[in-house]
C-alpha cells in the first residue's frame, strides 16, 4: 500500500513526548500521559487494520461487523483471523483510548502509559 505517512511514526512521537522532561509547571502531564496513549493506540490501529486488509478475507473493515465503529471492526477481525489473544488485548487498548481521550476526570498514570506500550509493542510485532 501507499502510505502519505508511515504509522510507525507515532510511536517515534509517542517515544519522544513519554521520555522527554517536560516541566510540571508549564505542562499539564495528564495532557502527555493521553497524548502518548493516543499516539500509541492509533498507530496501532492502522498497523492492525493494514494487516487486516491484507491477510484477511475481506478488502473492507466494514465486512467484518454490522457495528458502526472501526474500532470494533480490528476486535471482531483479529478474533475471526485466529489472533484471540490479539484481539482481547485491542479491546482492552481501545477502552483505555477512551478513558484517555473522554474521561477528563479519570487519572491516567505511568501504569497506563506502560500498559499502552505494551498493548502497542503485541500488536506490532505480532502482525507482521
Amino acid at each position: 500500500m501507499v502510505h502519505a505517512f508511515v504509522p510507525e511514526h507515532l510511536l517515534d512521537l509517542a517515544d519522544y513526548l513519554n521520555n522527554h522532561q517536560f516541566r510540571s509547571e508549564l505542562y499539564d502531564l495528564q495532557c502527555i500521559n493521553r497524548t502518548v496513549i493516543n499516539r500509541l493506540y492509533f498507530a496501532s490501529y492502522l498497523h492492525a487494520k493494514e494487516w487486516i486488509l491484507v491477510h484477511g478475507e475481506y478488502d473492507s473493515l466494514d465486512d467484518y461487523t454490522d457495528e458502526s465503529s472501526s474500532h470494533l471492526a480490528i476486535v471482531v477481525a483479529l478474533r475471526r483471523l485466529n489472533q484471540h489473544n490479539l484481539s482481547t488485548d485491542f479491546f482492552n487498548f481501545k477502552e483505555l483510548r477512551k478513558d484517555v481521550d473522554y474521561d477528563i476526570v479519570k487519572i491516567i498514570n505511568d501504569d497506563d502509559v506502560k500498559k499502552a506500550y505494551e498493548f502497542a509493542n503485541a500488536i506490532f510485532s505480532s502482525l507482521v
